[in-house]
């Protein structure tokens, strides 16, 4: 499994670069799992290349309805468009980008993508501010939120990806992290939040800015919680680091994977609890889903859909185990 990031270079989200070198960090135990692009046409051609395959795709870009954008001469130009979507058959998408729930997201998923995770509007506005009259304490306000977002979504779809949470337990951390985040930021003294944000804040300005950040970061929480969407198999887990997880997480996973109710999205099911009773080392069970597996697969392939798996399945429970572990 792959994780394929794209965040182009562009006017507005540049700060969201540092979350690309925030996500590399993370994952730096892996640090071939990550396939990081700014360039939309290098991005495709690498979708192309592993369409099918049971990827993650995390994009980090300005997005209208149909489409997702990038920023050319000072316009902006539709780069990852509707006749693009078969690339992301069989994957998970996040897409951090305004708009792309409306009609580019449900695409997506017509189109065999397992689980989307975008916005249904524009989320620009909760990275400005004007709670003060001063123009310098808005500004502290929006760096120290942007960080904030930063940390939080990367931090999110760390444990995501490895803890194995589900796609609907992803949106359900983001809001609980966001809120605990806050909670830490409001007990930093002047001191620790110069040092922290790397901003000049005042001593007679202080409280007024931690009692802004209380109030204006969770109304901007709540503005965010109603546009984000997520469309799909909300029962969606990420596979690759089922081997690192002790059985009493392998069972608890398995109740949630059975929570996938798509027909479409059988063959995903049946992967995944494969890889689960390999680990378990449950013979039976990897048997009964070995042949599940294969009818799901069969339907497929008469339908000329085919999947690419990360390695070969068969009915040798040890050699999966190997192939897991690897």
């Amino acid at each position: 499994m792959n994780i394929i990031h794209y965040s182009p270079k562009s006017k507005g989200i540049r700060f969201f670069r540092s979350a690309t070198s925030y996500l590399k960090r993370q994952f730096s135990d892996q640090t071939d799992m990550i396939i990081d692009h700014w360039d939309d046409k290098d991005f495709l051609s690498t979708l192309e290349t592993r369409q099918s395959n049971l990827d993650l795709v995390f994009i980090f870009a300005h997005g209208w309805e149909d489409a997702i954008l990038k920023s050319r001469r000072g316009e902006f130009k539709r780069s990852i468009e509707l006749r693009h979507a078969k690339y992301f058959n069989s994957k998970f998408v996040l897409a951090n980008s305004c708009y792309t729930a409306k009609v580019w997201g449900p695409e997506l998923i017509a189109n065999g993508t397992l689980a989307y995770i975008g916005f249904d509007d524009s989320i620009e506005p909760i990275f400005r501010f004007d709670h003060f009259e001063g123009r310098n304490l808005n500004e502290a306000l929006s760096i120290i939120f942007k960080h904030v977002y930063n940390k939080v979504l990367i931090d999110c779809i760390e444990i995501f990806v490895k803890d194995c949470r589900t796609a609907q337990e992803f949106t359900e951390f983001l809001d609980l992290k966001f809120r605990l985040e806050i909670k830490e930021i409001s007990k930093l003294n002047m001191v620790e939040l110069r040092k922290v944000f790397a901003i000049p804040v005042k001593e007679e300005n202080f409280p007024r800015l931690i009692k802004a950040i209380k109030l204006a970061f969770i109304s901007k929480l709540d503005f965010l919680n109603e546009r984000i969407v997520l469309l799909g198999e909300e029962n969606y887990i990420p596979w690759f680091f089922l081997k690192n997880m002790d059985e009493a997480s392998l069972n608890k996973t398995l109740k949630k994977i059975d929570g996938i109710t798509e027909k479409t999205n059988n063959y995903y099911k049946y992967f995944v609890k494969l890889l689960i009773y390999a680990q378990l080392n449950d013979h039976k069970n990897y048997l009964i889903n070995y042949g599940l597996f294969n009818s799901e697969l069969e339907k497929r392939n008469a339908e000329s859909d085919t999947i690419h798996l990360p390695f070969e399945i068969s009915d040798n429970l040890e050699q999966t185990r190997i192939e897991l572990s690897s």
